[in-house]
């Protein structure tokens, strides 16, 4: 799921605030799913977690944190060019 926030804020804020969420629910089975560029070093304002338990329990339970703006599924879309040799 991808968690937005209302502000940019470090990794470890950002982390903080799921954290505190999910203790509410007794949620165990989350993790935050790394993020391997340059700008993951900058404040943001999202992050992309993985829950494996009782999802909508704790998707209610973020929405209500007073930092969190929305929380959405992730989707992956992957597209691809076929290219076609054509020769008149």
């Amino acid at each position: 799921y991808i968690v937005a926030f209302n502000g940019y804020f470090t990794a470890k804020a950002r982390s903080d605030f799921i954290s505190s969420a999910l203790r509410d629910v007794d949620a165990v089975n989350w993790r935050i799913v790394r993020r391997d560029n340059p700008a993951s070093d900058y404040p943001s304002d999202f992050e992309v977690v993985e829950i494996r338990q009782d999802a909508r329990n704790s998707l209610l339970t973020l929405q209500d944190h007073p930092y969190i703006k929305r929380v959405t599924p992730q989707r992956m879309v992957l597209r691809s060019l076929k290219l076609t040799d054509c020769r008149y």
